[in-house]
């Protein structure tokens, strides 16, 4: 019997999953919930901050993002680093004085208090969309 020409040879099989695109959206997903919650963290700490000038209102926002190869999202509440008001002809950052008005000598705290305060509400957006969002991936 002549021998078998498939023996040693290296058979490749390659299977596609939905694995990695299922992942995706399940990050893109949790981003979504992250971000809405941090939307009404920006609501309230706006609504709590001292007014001088009002830049460090101004300049409160939030970012959100998501750390690479991992499933780990995070959002960031606070002022802009960038943001630059100028008043009585000088430029001001409330980025560099923000920590001094909610932790300094004459405290006036307004990010703490608001996350305090509705906590729990954040949270529950955060479960209502992801829950919304989840429903879209899965039907």
């Amino acid at each position: 019997m002549p021998p078998n020409p498939n023996l040693g040879r290296i058979m490749k099989v390659t299977v596609k999953s939905k694995i990695p695109n299922m992942l995706r959206q399940i990050k893109n997903a949790t981003k979504r919930a992250v971000r809405a919650a941090c939307k009404q963290i920006v609501a309230d700490v706006k609504a709590r901050v001292p007014i001088d000038s009002g830049a460090l209102r101004q300049s409160i926002s939030s970012k959100v993002d998501a750390v690479r190869g991992e499933t780990v999202v995070y959002g960031v509440v606070g002022p802009r680093s960038k943001f630059v008001k100028v008043i009585k002809g000088k430029p001001r950052k409330p980025s560099h004085y923000a920590h001094l008005i909610e932790k300094g000598r004459f405290r006036r705290p307004f990010l703490a208090p608001a996350w305090q305060a509705n906590s729990e509400r954040y949270l529950e957006t955060m479960q209502e969309v992801l829950k919304q969002e989840i429903e879209k991936i899965t039907t």
